[in-house]
């Protein structure tokens, strides 16, 4: 009150800090059909389509998590195959055309 006597306005509240947006919100809310969200697969060709920031921000990312998981990744690698409609292995995966450059693959939005 003594501020608003010599025509001072008092500083307004800090803004509230939104809430952290954790890793499962966006397995709960991915639309994927696999129940457990689990795994996150994105093919290397998707992520080279968006820009330089962000994959910059991406690889920093992950470099964080490199050190602060070191032994995260799993004694032998994993193997992913595409499966079509019906859950048909072997077709071929929309994302493969999906390359840097390359207008967008039947299937994929660009």
């Amino acid at each position: 009150m003594f501020n608003w006597l010599f025509g001072k306005k008092p500083a307004p509240p800090p803004a509230p800090t939104p809430p952290a947006i954790l890793i499962d919100t966006y397995f709960n809310n991915s639309g994927t059909e696999d129940p457990d969200g689990a795994y996150l697969v994105v093919p290397r060709s998707v992520l080279q389509r968006m820009g330089p920031v962000w994959q910059d921000s991406l690889v920093k990312l992950l470099t964080v998590m490199d050190t602060t998981l070191p032994d995260w990744r799993p004694e032998h690698p994993y193997s992913v195959s595409y499966r079509g409609p019906g859950g048909k292995l072997g077709q071929q995966d929309p994302a493969a055309a999906f390359t840097k450059g390359v207008q967008g693959a039947q299937g994929l939005a660009r």
